[in-house]
């Protein structure tokens, strides 16, 4: 039986007030949510990593942070080459190859083991099609249009479930900003960017949101990075590296220098700080 772990999500807000010479500035705030976490995250380009996978917000129905769902649309491809369907074999997904190559992820693929936390919902390509039961599948036509332009791009051409023209052509985004849906036959081979929707009590949410003032520069792991995790585990935050501009420096002691519920902030030289960890608490007060 899956173990399931409700916790408050948890923001970090890191202020690094870089100085000159003795100028006091470092800060570390733990703040528990008090209103809907996903609300800034909906229809952004702001991106939370399931599965070690990018996705944006498309849709949300939480009622709390570990409760209801979310609707979520691959930032990127998962694949870049996969035909519709074989020549000859119609343009209905629901006996789609495309349809099959997702299936298969969750039954038996890279997504078997998170399975357990993505909700059955019921699809199909047109009125005449039949419904199947899914864990990833495609967008329609009417669904990709009602996005923001923002999110539709995903850096290559990517099929939509939806029949175009005939039989034997389907759906499918340009690669011109993302913003127009084609035809194109389904012997022909774009890219598979699914959508699912996560049931939020199966998972961890965590945020890290870090600034590091107009004397700083920032280089590997970005700023904002949004996770979910399974169970019990919780994702390691990508390592942040803040260098002083020149003539600037840190502080050599600030009650910062440590390890707050799992994020370390270290000074490791006069210019370089880095923040990493794996947050380990829920944070009940500001």
């Amino acid at each position: 039986m899956e173990h399931k772990t409700r916790t408050k999500a948890l923001s970090w807000l890191l202020s690094l007030a870089l100085i000159l010479s003795l100028l006091p500035g470092l800060s570390l705030t733990a703040l528990a949510w008090t209103d809907d976490p996903y609300a800034s995250l909906l229809n952004t380009t702001t991106v939370v990593k399931f599965n070690g996978i990018d996705w944006y917000v498309i849709k949300d129905e939480s009622s709390a942070v570990n409760e209801g769902t979310l609707t979520l649309l691959a930032a990127n491809y998962l694949v870049k080459e996969q035909n519709f369907n074989n020549y000859n074999n119609g343009n209905k997904y629901s006996s789609s190859n495309v349809a099959a190559y997702l299936k298969g992820l969750t039954d038996s693929g890279s997504f078997e083991s998170v399975a357990s936390a993505i909700e059955i919902i019921k699809v199909k390509g047109s009125d005449s099609d039949n419904e199947i039961d899914a864990k990833l599948w495609l967008l329609s036509t009417s669904e990709v249009l009602a996005l923001p332009s923002a999110v539709r791009p995903c850096g290559y051409r990517w099929w939509l479930r939806s029949p175009s023209d005939g039989d034997s052509d389907a759906a499918y985004m340009y690669q011109n900003g993302g913003n127009t849906c084609g035809s194109l036959a389904i012997y022909n081979f774009c890219a598979v960017r699914p959508a699912m929707k996560l049931n939020l009590s199966k998972v961890t949410f965590s945020s890290v949101n870090l600034s590091g003032g107009a004397n700083a520069a920032i280089s590997g792991g970005t700023a904002t990075q949004n996770y979910f995790d399974m169970g019990n585990t919780r994702g390691a935050m990508t390592t942040v590296t803040y260098t002083a501009n020149a003539n600037y420096k840190f502080p050599e002691s600030n009650e910062l220098y440590k390890t707050t519920n799992g994020i370390t902030v270290t000074r490791t030289s006069d210019t370089v700080i880095t923040v990493s960890g794996t947050p380990t608490a829920t944070a009940t007060s500001i």
